[in-house]
């Protein structure tokens, strides 16, 4: 067997072994484990009353819609603050 071969025929096995009922049986059991992992994740955040991942990100990005509301509200605020300037220097005027 030379060496150009070796990586096919290694995926054949693969590929053979993922397509019968034992290989089919051991991604089952790796994808109820790993769901298994992250509800046990989950519970154990939970239990420590520390955020997940999720929670989080969700509050990121809530704080950048407050931060985006806020720049909007102080800008708004800096032309009302001209606007009365602007009618205090035209009243001194007249």
């Amino acid at each position: 067997m030379d060496r150009k071969s070796i990586p096919d025929t290694a995926l054949r096995v693969i590929n053979v072994g993922l397509d019968s009922s034992v290989g089919k049986a051991v991604i089952r059991a790796i994808a109820d484990a790993r769901e298994m992992a992250q509800e046990t994740q989950t519970a154990t955040m939970s239990a420590l009353n520390l955020p997940t991942a999720d929670e989080v990100n969700r509050l990121f990005g809530r704080l950048r819609s407050v931060s985006q509301r806020l720049e909007e509200v102080e800008d708004t605020l800096e032309r009302i603050e001209r606007k009365i300037d602007d009618l205090a220097r035209s009243e001194k005027h007249t």
